[in-house]
């Protein structure tokens, strides 16, 4: 059985101890960031940025810093294991997706959400540092050992050639 998501301990204690008001946290998270917003978020260093953009979308650039997890894999598991409950955070993605990952995040217990964000990286590199990721298809490695940090599952869907390692990145901070 795998092991349950960082996240499982941390939600314990927050319904055993005060009432979560999903409404409330919900209004205050749903709201549209505008790049002059983010940019001073970013620059202050108020926000991390999560980045649900297709892997597609991704591939054009990645704002510098932001977290990207895949909105249609194990969201939350990713999430919870990643993600710091005591940082804020603003949501970059299509609308749809954006406003859904919140909700997502919401349910796991991440109620410091400021807003989401969804223009273009083509629209902001002007204003917000952004790097464009070089994406391999394929692994190959001689000589190194690979980490493959995925769930049981996601190994089952190909793994690099080579020297791997498996190990669930949630058991990295037992």
């Amino acid at each position: 059985m795998p092991s349950p998501p960082q996240y499982f301990g941390y939600n314990a204690g927050i319904n055993k101890f005060k009432p979560f008001d999903y409404d409330s946290a919900h209004s205050n998270a749903i709201k549209q960031i505008s790049v002059n917003e983010l940019k001073n978020m970013l620059k202050k260093g108020d926000v991390t940025v999560i980045d649900v953009r297709s892997l597609k979308d991704l591939s054009s650039g990645i704002i510098k810093g932001a977290i990207t997890i895949d909105f249609d894999g194990a969201f939350a598991n990713w999430a919870g294991t990643l993600l710091d409950h005591n940082k804020s955070y603003v949501v970059y993605g299509s609308e749809q997706n954006a406003k859904e990952s919140i909700k997502r995040l919401l349910r796991i217990g991440y109620t410091n959400i400021v807003g989401y964000f969804t223009d273009s990286v083509s629209s902001i590199s002007k204003d917000i540092d952004v790097y464009t990721p070089d994406f391999v298809p394929t692994v190959k490695v001689e000589n190194r050992t690979i980490l493959d940090v995925r769930k049981p599952a996601e190994w089952a869907k190909g793994v690099a050639e080579g020297d791997v390692v498996k190990y669930e990145l949630s058991d990295l901070f037992k």
